[in-house]
């Protein structure tokens, strides 16, 4: 048993995140960062089929960073942030439970 961040899912929720990720995940690719927690969460995400998500505390802080340079964007586009602050707001609240390591 392993504690980790546990955030109940929707489609809003999963959509947002990987849009998100993809980004980040672009603008690591282009700079030649490693691609290995953010391309695997990506993946993680798709693969979500529950309601669940346990999120380790790597993949937790590039989710926290992915939906804030997103929401940046989107700021500085004009547009409105409701959603990706409802997201954001969720991902926040997210408490630490116990799970079986996946």
């Amino acid at each position: 048993m392993e504690k980790q961040r546990y955030i109940k899912m929707d489609e809003l929720t999963k959509n947002m995140l990987v849009f998100a990720l993809y980004d980040l995940f672009q603008e690591e690719k282009k700079k030649g960062m490693p691609l290995d927690v953010t391309g695997n969460l990506i993946v993680k995400l798709d693969r979500c089929r529950e309601k669940k998500l346990f999120l380790t505390d790597n993949e937790y802080q590039k989710a926290v960073l992915a939906l804030n340079k997103h929401r940046d964007a989107r700021i500085a586009e004009g547009d409105y942030t409701d959603c990706i602050d409802r997201v954001f707001y969720k991902l926040l609240q997210a408490k630490y439970k116990r799970c079986a390591v996946r």
